[in-house]
């Protein structure tokens, strides 16, 4: 109606004041900001008011005055509500106009828009032409007013309205912000960015090897147990012996005097295990690793440390369920020791029954020395793609991030791996601006994702540093991708405290969403690439120099001078885990015991291994994330006006424009799936407001959240 609804009430005989119109006639309830009338405890909404008589008017002045009614202070605010003129092109608008704006004195920035840019006019309007011109505050970066002029704009303009207030604080969370106004809302002021007040680009220092403590210091400080530092010890020996095995295997063909013959790979890291267990140390089982191009160390590491963190109820119950038993079976044969020592022989046994290609590997010996994971301690393979790690440990902390699961993400990658282009990209990508600025709630900030350089000094035979980088060191790059620079610090890898203190630091960081995070954890690796590698490109006189230094000896040394530990102690850890390895070596090459896939036998093994030959709706566990129910999405509206068949009732064929076409099928497939899978995101560089390079996507930006639909750089 036009008129105020207020006849037949009685309400002259309440005593209500009355609006009064110029014949001087009631024409609505007289209210107050809080919906109050001039007596105590009456409040009026909706069409008795006469102000505004609009639904959507009378819904927000009911809600401001039930919030009083409760005690909840809140106030209406007409200059919020659209107004309409239905026009040809029909016209709208909301808050302030840019007049009002300069009569209040308020300094505001205009930005003038194509209607075009949102998924839902244009699917209103098939030719998508209209304007919308927003009025910004300058100070505090708030909406002040919307002004639309196209067909149909009056939707748009009710879905712009500016509720509590004219300003919009929040202006992300405003439904027509979302569809036209966000992609362009970080204004880009020539003035700012061509007359800058500051003509220096500036970069935060880079903290380089600033651990200082001693085992001692340590102790005193309560941060390890001596028992913790000996399992530290334990752990690097762990893994220098493990590699030593597979040394002597390629290059002898046997350990400890029993041959066997290895054909796969070997790229060792003999130096750099206290690098790897420093990196495992704060990581528990929620927290992923990706490896490095050399990574059994960084695979033991985890694994150890994994075991050493489990309560011996959930150990035993992964080993008890990996292979339905298989490999601990074998592993355990005999054995009659804890829990926790027979996960260690569980982690080591699995690994080299992995490498030598046999069914009780972690990975029925598909994966080899190269793609050796286990998922229940969150090791995830490494790649023989150089780098390949960098990329996709940030689609890692990406899956976390959306779907809000516990833990962070390592990419372990080696310093000649920073010239790669998946590390570079994965990179830019984890880097996005977006995640602080345009994403909402709990989901801003950073994505959970470490990259740690095991900064060995060589790339194969280049040296990274003085030959084939131009970094001079890793950390450098933290600077070329935001302003935090990564968080980005250089680490003394030869000592295993001084890791852990660094792991420690970025993973709090990254936990508080204020991440990336990068390392450059400075270690060597005495062999070469390869066992075939002869090291021809380095001298004998640095690897001894090195080797000096060794990571195993030094901290043998610092915790028996800190009283942790004598000679005898450290000698007789290495005794037991060259027993250990030895026996789960011999173990591992007994066919009887540890048989090698057989696909004649079991032509349908790879199969039933790869895939599951099962359908899942969803492969979330959340309620899927939309902003409005499906129906009610103005591009299914649409569609579900078109016709399916090319001739209409009369057989006449049917206009292109009314007919179904194959964008509109891939759409409703698309936008079925994001209303059932939480888990599905869609990125892109033209995803979201630009509707996908063939306008498959529009529509989906008024349906979705940020998170699940947004734009990209190219490097997705």
């Amino acid at each position: 109606g036009r008129r105020a609804n207020i006849a037949g009430f009685g309400l002259e005989t309440l005593g209500v004041d009355m609006l009064l119109n110029r014949g001087g006639k009631p024409c609505g309830v007289k209210v107050d900001e809080q919906m109050r009338t001039n007596i105590p405890n009456v409040y009026a909404a909706g069409d008795v008011t006469g102000f505004s008589m609009l639904a959507h008017t009378a819904s927000r002045e009911g809600e401001v005055a039930i919030n009083n009614i409760l005690g909840k202070k809140d106030r209406m605010r007409y200059n919020a509500i659209p107004g309409v003129v239905y026009t040809n092109p029909e016209v709208a608008g909301v808050g302030l106009t840019e007049s009002e704006a300069q009569a209040k004195g308020i300094d505001c920035t205009v930005v003038k828009l194509p209607m075009a840019y949102s998924g839902r006019f244009v699917a209103e309007n098939e030719r998508g032409e209209g304007l919308c011109k927003v009025l910004v505050g300058k100070k505090y970066h708030e909406v002040l007013g919307v002004h639309m002029l196209g067909n149909p704009c009056c939707g748009a303009a009710q879905r712009s309205g500016l509720p509590p207030s004219y300003r919009i604080r929040n202006p992300e969370r405003n439904p027509v912000y979302r569809q036209i106004i966000m992609p362009k809302s970080l204004y880009i002021d020539p003035n700012e960015v061509r007359r800058p007040k500051e003509h220096k680009i500036k970069f935060p220092e880079i903290p380089v090897m600033q651990y200082k403590k001693s085992v001692a210091d340590e102790l005193k400080e309560k941060n390890f147990t001596k028992e913790d530092l000996l399992h530290i010890y334990r752990d690097m020996f762990t893994i220098r012996e493990f590699e030593t095995m597979l040394n002597l295997v390629k290059t002898t063909g046997g350990y400890n005097g029993v041959a066997y013959n290895n054909p796969g790979p070997a790229h060792l890291s003999a130096g750099q295990e206290a690098a790897a267990v420093g990196m495992a140390y704060n990581l528990d089982t929620d927290d992923f690793i990706f490896g490095s191009h050399r990574s059994h160390g960084e695979i033991l590491a985890k694994g150890l440390r994994s075991i050493e963190i489990l309560p011996d109820k959930q150990l035993k119950k992964i080993m008890d369920e990996f292979w339905g038993g298989a490999t601990v079976a074998v592993a355990g044969k005999g054995f009659k020791g804890t829990t926790k020592e027979l996960g260690i022989r569980f982690l080591i046994y699995g690994a080299i029954a992995e490498i030598f290609a046999r069914t009780t590997g972690f990975n029925k010996g598909l994966g080899g020395s190269m793609h050796t994971f286990f998922t229940p301690f969150g090791i995830y393979p490494n790649n023989a793609i150089v780098g390949g790690s960098g990329s996709i440990a940030v689609g890692a902390a990406l899956y976390k991030k959306v779907n809000r699961k516990k833990g962070i993400v390592v990419a372990n990658l080696g310093d000649g791996a920073m010239a790669r282009g998946p590390v570079l990209e994965g990179m830019t990508f984890a880097s996005m601006d977006q995640f602080k600025t345009l994403w909402e709630g709990d989901m801003k900030g950073g994505l959970p994702v470490l990259i740690n350089v095991m900064d060995n000094q060589y790339a194969m035979g280049g040296q990274t540093r003085g030959e084939t980088m131009g970094y001079t060191f890793p950390a450098r790059l933290g600077a070329g991708f935001n302003p935090e620079a990564w968080h980005a610090e250089r680490v003394d890898g030869y000592n295993p405290l001084a890791v852990i203190d660094a792991f420690r630091r970025k993973k709090a960081l990254l936990e508080k969403k204020e991440g990336p995070c990068l390392l450059d954890v400075v270690t060597y690796r005495y062999s070469g690439h390869s066992p075939s590698d002869q090291s021809s490109y380095r001298t004998k006189e640095e690897i001894a120099a090195w080797e000096a230094e060794d990571c195993i000896l030094g901290f043998g040394r610092e915790l028996i001078k800190a009283g942790v530990a004598k000679q005898k102690d450290l000698d007789k850890i290495q005794a037991e885990m060259k027993e250990v390895i030895f026996e789960m070596y011999k173990l591992a090459i007994d066919e009887t015991v540890s048989p090698r896939m057989d696909l004649v036998k079991e032509n349908e093994l790879l199969g039933d291994m790869m895939f599951s030959n099962g359908s899942v709706d969803s492969l979330g566990d959340a309620k899927p994330e939309v902003n409005h129910p499906m129906e009610e999405n103005p591009r299914v509206k649409s569609i579900a006006g078109k016709s399916r068949f090319y001739l209409d009732a009369e057989g006449k064929p049917v206009s292109k424009m009314k007919m179904y076409n194959i964008k509109d099928g891939l759409f409703e497939a698309i936008v079925d799936r994001f209303y059932k899978d939480s888990s599905l995101v869609a990125y892109g560089e033209e995803n979201r407001e630009w509707g996908g390079a063939f306008a498959v996507y529009r529509g989906l930006t008024e349906a979705l959240p940020y998170h699940r639909l947004f734009n990209t750089p190219i490097a997705e």
